[in-house]
């Protein structure tokens, strides 16, 4: 979502006109820092939990009213949330861009009855939103059929200079450096480490498959992650490397992009691997059928849950599969670029009346 909200402000035309404002301080591995060198004001409010919980609503429309702001744009259930009522006190605009369904992805990365009670506050906001966009066509489908509300979709779109198929080092020094087999196949998967992402189904099709020549490296962090290096740590071939800031250049290294998700917005981990040259292999949730549906050629769906299916699948990767198509060109050709999505959220910025 940081990506995502630098892309819309870069390419929407609206940098010179706005302001990024953060609740909390930045964390270390924050992307801040590419907001500062793109020449994009940041402030930030310095909130901690209790100050949110008792100041955020009004430190946000006092800083709207002293900045002369015309328009809130919130990402994430927290800033949608407070700046609802913030956006309210100020008399302004208030815009949401949804970039998941809030009851599947709440219970799926937080205890199930908290995400639920979660889930209920941030659908309160939602449908009350007059300036709604979905990051999908088929969020905006499901928040349609579910609840009724008017809702927009504009897709996500990937930085392709980012994320491009050309990497600056061989595939020789990658491999050299991380302790990767060169005639190995390399399976990737950048999710987070959260139940609803089942990278363990995932870990599992890999051991089924009994390949010697391919390997598995999963990228990211997570509750989960733990659990996950001690149940696979018999398994040398699957690669635990945590999170990672130069996501691209092991797409760039990576022969094929697994995802086992059960519910997402419209994943940018996997426009990301697609830029970077990857084959993808996807659970056939409607988001990931969304994307092939653009670029057919550039992946395979798989049964959720199935994990034989997803072993035969890579199993036929690993031993037969030559791809004869250039996933980022192809994506190039498709509504994902951050470029195509930027026109449409300044479309979609020109319409509002302030």
């Amino acid at each position: 979502p940081s990506r995502q909200t630098l892309n819309i402000i870069k390419y929407s035309g609206v940098i010179d006109s706005c302001v990024v404002l953060t609740m909390f301080d930045e964390p270390p591995q924050s992307l801040i820092n590419l907001y500062l060198d793109a020449e994009i004001k940041v402030s930030c409010l310095h909130l901690n939990r209790f100050t949110f919980i008792c100041n955020a609503v009004k430190k946000i429309a006092d800083f709207c009213r002293t900045n002369q702001i015309d328009a809130i744009h919130s990402y994430g259930v927290k800033p949608d949330i407070v700046a609802h009522f913030a956006a309210k006190m100020a008399r302004i605009k208030h815009i949401i861009t949804l970039r998941n369904f809030p009851k599947e992805d709440l219970t799926g990365r937080m205890s199930r009855r908290i995400g639920a009670i979660v889930a209920q506050f941030h659908l309160f906001v939602l449908k009350r939103c007059k300036y709604l966009i979905a990051c999908s066509k088929t969020i905006a489908k499901k928040m349609s059929e579910a609840y009724g509300v008017k809702i927009t979709p504009i897709q996500n779109g990937v930085d392709t200079t980012l994320f491009a198929n050309k990497s600056n080092d061989s595939k020789a020094a990658f491999c050299s450096e991380f302790g990767f087999s060169l005639r190995s196949k390399l399976f990737v998967c950048t999710n987070s480490f959260i139940p609803r992402k089942h990278n363990d189904e995932i870990a599992k099709a890999f051991i089924a498959m009994n390949s010697a020549d391919a390997e598995l490296i999963f990228l990211g962090d997570g509750p989960l992650l733990g659990t996950a290096k001690q149940q696979y740590s018999s398994f040398p071939k699957i690669h635990f490397m945590g999170k990672r800031t130069a996501v691209a250049r092991f797409l760039q290294h990576s022969d094929l992009f697994v995802s086992a998700s059960d519910s997402e917005g419209l994943p940018n981990s996997v426009l990301e691997a697609l830029a970077c040259g990857c084959f993808v292999l996807l659970s056939n949730i409607p988001q990931h059928q969304e994307i092939l549906e653009e670029v057919p050629d550039c992946g395979e769906v798989f049964s959720l849950h199935d994990v034989d299916a997803l072993a035969n699948l890579m199993t036929s990767f690993a031993s037969e599969h030559t791809l004869d198509m250039d996933t980022n060109d192809a994506l190039q050709n498709s509504p994902f670029t951050m470029e195509k999505m930027g026109e449409s959220y300044k479309k979609y910025y020109g319409n509002i009346k302030c």
